[in-house]
């Protein structure tokens, strides 16, 4: 039997990645039509990070367990010529041999041929992004500085890995730069034709879900959390993060930050 393409999108973070999630959310049953499965999200936003750690053999827990094999039976079930499945959390699964092997595993298992998709970004853009990330969402207080450091020696900024990761395991490797001519084309549009399809069909294909933080609010967010003295629980930098966030609109700043 032929096998199916399964088109694997692994961000990296900062990437667009929200946006092609929720467009590929939102037009699931379109997409469909045009033979492609889109499997079911656990989140508004449309990732499948639950469904990615269910592949790689992890427990997901009770809650997202029947998600998950709801969405593997699915990929297994559906009559599409394509999967595509989406989650940036793959960039930490496949640091992991484990994880990876059972991950490529199922994919086998369920007849498909793996294509990934990655969205490589300039190195220094890279890391001001994220710093700005970490900093706005409450995770660091340091300065830039001593953070370039550990952000330039992370595995995430070494994209030879994805090479050797595509020939181990029979993938076919999909770069698509994540540049300022992207950025004006609009990412979605540039995923789209990664995977063979034409983007004027479909609805919201310019949208841009998450607006970068600029150094105002950077410095705020250092500030709170500087003076706060301790490192704050999940809950508490996302309810953090949301009321900055709403603060900034209320005052109509210039600058913008991510709400979780």
């Amino acid at each position: 039997m032929t096998k199916r393409i399964c088109y694997i999108h692994v961000g990296p973070h900062k990437t667009g990645t929200t946006s092609i999630q929720w467009f590929l959310q939102e037009n699931r049953a379109e997409l469909l039509k045009d033979g492609y499965f889109v499997p079911e999200s656990e989140t508004k936003r449309g990732s499948h990070h639950a469904l990615a750690e269910g592949l790689s053999g992890l427990d997901v827990g009770k809650h997202r367990e029947p998600l998950v094999a709801r969405s593997i039976a699915a990929i297994g079930e559906t009559p599409a010529r394509a999967i595509i499945i989406s989650s940036e959390a793959l960039e930490g699964l496949f640091r992991n041999r484990q994880t990876t092997k059972s991950f490529f595993g199922r994919i086998q298992d369920l007849n498909l041929q793996p294509k990934l998709i990655l969205f490589p970004r300039n190195q220094p853009q890279w890391i001001n992004s994220s710093y700005s990330s970490t900093v706005t969402t409450f995770r660091r207080s340091d300065s830039f500085q001593p953070g370039v450091l550990g952000f330039a020696q992370s595995p995430d900024s070494r994209f030879s890995r994805w090479i050797q990761l595509a020939e181990t395991y029979g993938a076919e490797l999909i770069a698509k730069p994540f540049n300022t001519e992207t950025l004006r084309r609009g990412v979605i549009p540039e995923f789209l034709h990664g995977i063979g399809i034409i983007s004027s069909q479909f609805r919201g294909r310019a949208i841009r879900r998450n607006e970068a933080a600029g150094p105002f609010t950077v410095s705020v967010a250092r500030e709170v959390l500087r003076s706060i003295g301790k490192e704050m629980t999940w809950l508490q930098a996302n309810r953090c993060t949301k009321e900055l966030a709403m603060y900034l609109r209320q005052k109509n700043m210039p600058t913008a930050v991510t709400a979780g």
